[in-house]
């Protein structure tokens, strides 16, 4: 993949996601369209990140890790907005590839691989507090509305890390 094709496709995504946290907002608030903003993110970041993987040239463990962290997790999202909660094994899958890739991704930061070849700060800032946000409504812990804020503001902050890496890409190729 070219790092062209790579920005094509990121800044979309990004996109997609500052979306889905904007409708998650309104379908909090009961504000009209949370429903139709969730559903139509999810799918653009589901597509849009399959067509980002099937494009890479080399993939590693950590790549697909990654694809099947976010295809599951977009397939479960769909799923719960439509009140089918009871997907048990999507949901291990979406655990085990999510613990695999976040382990990847702390083992590369403490390796100190150069900055292009691993995530942002903001990145994994943001899928900690999303996976503290889960394990707080999971667990029905006091705090929990809160922490859904905090996991929004991450998806923004994921986002956010989406776009930086693309401009880094771009500068590093100039």
């Amino acid at each position: 993949m070219t790092n062209n094709q790579k920005k094509i496709l990121s800044t979309p995504i990004a996109i997609a996601l500052c979306v889905l946290a904007i409708g998650s907002i309104f379908k909090i608030m009961h504000w009209p369209f949370g429903f139709e903003l969730k559903l139509t993110s999810l799918i653009a970041i589901g597509v849009l990140y399959a067509i980002r993987y099937g494009f890479k040239k080399s993939k590693n463990i950590k790549d697909s890790a990654k694809a099947i962290m976010v295809l599951s997790w977009v397939l479960l999202s769909v799923f719960a907005i439509y009140k089918m909660n009871n997907l048990v094994y999507v949901r291990i899958i979406l655990e085990v590839s999510g613990s695999t890739w976040l382990a990847l991704e702390v083992w590369d930061i403490i390796r100190k691989k150069p900055k292009s070849e691993r995530a942002n700060f903001p990145q994994l800032i943001g899928m900690l507090i999303t996976i503290a946000h889960v394990i707080f409504k999971t667990q029905h812990w006091p705090y929990a509305g809160p922490m859904l804020v905090l996991s929004l503001i991450a998806l923004i902050l994921l986002a956010i890390g989406f776009i930086l890496d693309s401009k880094e890409l771009k500068k590093e190729y100039l």
